[in-house]
């Protein structure tokens, strides 16, 4: 009710493509007769569009910091979107848009790649937690040193990320995949 009532006002010349922003929210915006007749091609290129002036017009109130967690999970059309607002807000206005994913593998292609080619691209990458800081995670986490074995698949399976470790062996013990010897061992 809010987006639909202040908006408008706020902003005229975004009312007639209000409607879009339902597609990417998941709000039961109901189509006007333009947004209706648009084709899927052309409804995603109106709504990036409508993004791209919205948070051209928000940085330039007062910086903005749009922050994406877990960004390798994200889809074809949510790395164009994104590619898009860091190739036309990012380098018109005060904006930053800060990605976090897990980090490539060799051979894997890059998440970002037209992203990484930008002039105003910075990456910042934090290194796997060694075997030593996933033992003490584990440890703190079941109560018990973990196996050499059940360390490895950790390790490998957390690639580096501590929360990643403390769930993944709750799951397992949940799941009954692990379980702690009466006698110690």
């Amino acid at each position: 009710e809010k987006l639909t009532s202040t908006l408008p006002t706020e902003h005229p010349d975004w009312a007639l493509r209000l409607p879009l922003l339902g597609d990417l929210l998941g709000l039961p915006l109901a189509d006007n007769p333009t947004t209706a007749a648009l084709d899927s091609t052309l409804r995603q290129a109106s709504l990036f569009s409508l993004l791209v002036e919205m948070l051209q017009t928000w940085a330039r109130e007062q910086p903005l910091v749009l922050l994406v967690d877990n960004a390798q999970w994200m889809d074809e059309v949510s790395q164009a979107l994104t590619q898009t607002l860091a190739q036309q807000v990012c380098g018109t206005a005060p904006a930053l848009i800060f990605l976090a994913h897990r980090p490539d593998r060799a051979g894997e292609k890059l998440l970002f790649p037209d992203i990484a080619a930008l002039p105003n691209y910075a990456e910042f990458i934090l290194t796997e937690m060694t075997r030593a800081d996933v033992a003490v995670i584990g440890e703190r986490a079941l109560g018990t040193p973990l196996t050499q074995l059940l360390l490895h698949i950790v390790q490998q399976a957390a690639r580096g990320n501590p929360f990643f470790v403390g769930e993944l062996l709750g799951a397992m013990q949940t799941g009954s995949q692990i379980t702690q010897a009466e006698n110690g061992d």
